[in-house]
C-alpha cells in the first residue's frame, strides 16, 4: 500500500487534501513538478509583487526602526527608490529570485517521488518569513513578512493537481487549467 503526505507549515488543509490519494500511484513527481511550476513559484511571485496582499495579509510600510537604521535611506541611494519591499532590483538581489527562478543562487525545490519541497537557502529569508531576528546590520527587529501563503484557491489547485494524476498518470491532452491564482495589484 503506498501512503503519501505532504507537509507544508501553516496549511493543514493541503496535506487533508493529498494524503490518501489512490493506492495505485507509485511516482508523484510529475505531479509535484506541474504544482511547482503552475501554482506554487506564481503564488510566491504574486506575494512578492503585491507586497503580501495578495496572500490576506500586506506587509506593512517600512517602520520607523527600519528608517532610523538608514537601510531605507541606503536602499533609496542604490536603487533611487525604497520600494518595493524586500526586493533590491537593480543586480544586488538575491531573495525574491531564490523562490521564483529555478537556477538562482538558494533556490530549494526538491521533488521525489513522494515528497516535495520548495524555498530559499538564503540565510535571512526564514527570518523575513516569520518575523524573527534582526534587521540590516542587527539594528532593528524585522517585522513579519510571509513570503509563501497559499490561499485556499491555491490549495484547491495542488488538490485538482494531484486528484488528476492520481486518476490519469498524466496532464496532457485532459485540459487541465489552474484557476488558482490571481493577481492582487
Amino acid at each position: 500500500m503506498f501512503k503519501f503526505s505532504i507537509g507544508i507549515s501553516g496549511d493543514k488543509e493541503v496535506a487533508l487534501l493529498l494524503n490518501g490519494i489512490s493506492e495505485n500511484v507509485k511516482n508523484f513527481r510529475p505531479a509535484f513538478e506541474k504544482m511547482v511550476g503552475d501554482v506554487i513559484i506564481p503564488a510566491i511571485r504574486w506575494q512578492f509583487e503585491s507586497e503580501g496582499r495578495r496572500g490576506g495579509t500586506p506587509w506593512g510600510p517600512y517602520n520607523a526602526a527600519e528608517v532610523k537604521s538608514g537601510y531605507v535611506g541606503m536602499k533609496k541611494k542604490f536603487l533611487g527608490r525604497a520600494r518595493p519591499i524586500l526586493r533590491w532590483k537593480g543586480g544586488r538581489e538575491r531573495l525574491y529570485p531564490s523562490f521564483v527562478q529555478r537556477d538562482a543562487e538558494g533556490h530549494v525545490e526538491h521533488v521525489t517521488a513522494t515528497s516535495l519541497r520548495v524555498g530559499s537557502r538564503i540565510e535571512y529569508a526564514a527570518k523575513h518569513h516569520f518575523g524573527r531576528g534582526s534587521g540590516w546590520k542587527g539594528k532593528y527587529p524585522l517585522p513579519k513578512r510571509p513570503i509563501i501563503k497559499l490561499t485556499r484557491n491555491d490549495i484547491q489547485a495542488l488538490g485538482r493537481t494531484a486528484q488528476v494524476w492520481a486518476r490519469y498518470g498524466k496532464f496532457d491532452g485532459l485540459g487541465l487549467r489552474v484557476r488558482s491564482l490571481k493577481a492582487v495589484r
